[in-house]
């Protein structure tokens, strides 16, 4: 049985549970992508970048902390094509190209979890605008004997849809813009790893 207060959210409604239920799948699946790449996990990087300027980066010290992926992958592939070519700019514009590749691949998602933290609200308000001009109908279609009860249900739908709006929408946007800001670190990181491959290669 639907309850109640289904019912009376209208269509609108369940676009916004669907909406909620989209972003929860979306943070969760980058949260663990995140902590699975390193992402989330600065300390990891200070070890890493230590032993990269210590010339300490081996195998052992690799698979001991795999909570680095990202790193590991970055490095691996810079140190082979620090080998590759013979020239520092061919080097760079290749580790920035697949560096960029790598922050997009992790961006994967995020739009959606930023388009719901904007057409939530929207929907939210639509909700609310159906909501008020079926109270407003019914109040008309009554003509002088206006029904109470009629009118505010029209008023329940039109706060129960902006309610669930602002609900979706506050953390999908919280989320979107820290997730973000994991991903400019992120960046930062990859670019100061590869300066110190860059330094120590003998061009």
């Amino acid at each position: 049985m639907v309850p109640q207060w289904l019912e009376q959210g209208g269509w609108s409604l369940w676009v916004l549970i669907a909406l909620s239920i989209i972003s929860v799948s979306i943070a969760s699946y980058k949260l663990a992508q995140f902590i699975w790449f390193g992402v989330a996990n600065n300390r990891f990087y200070a070890l890493w970048l230590e032993k990269l300027t210590n010339n300490a980066l081996s195998a052992s010290y690799r698979k001991k902390h795999s909570d680095t992926y990202l790193l590991n992958q970055i490095t691996n592939h810079g140190l082979a094509q620090s080998k590759a070519h013979q020239n520092k700019d061919d080097f760079e514009v290749v580790m920035e190209q697949y560096a960029t590749n790598k922050i997009e691949e992790m961006r994967g998602g995020l739009k959606t979890l930023e388009v719901i933290s904007m057409t939530a609200p929207l929907l939210g308000l639509l909700g609310t605008v159906l909501g008020m001009i079926n109270a407003f109908d019914q109040m008309k279609n009554s003509g002088m004997q206006i029904d109470p009860s009629i009118l505010s249900a029209g008023i329940s739908q039109a706060l129960l849809t902006t309610a669930a709006g602002l609900i979706v929408a506050l953390p999908a946007l919280s989320l979107w813009h820290l997730y973000e800001r994991m991903l400019a670190k992120a960046q930062r990181q990859i670019e100061t790893v590869l300066t110190e491959i860059s330094i120590r290669t003998q061009w």
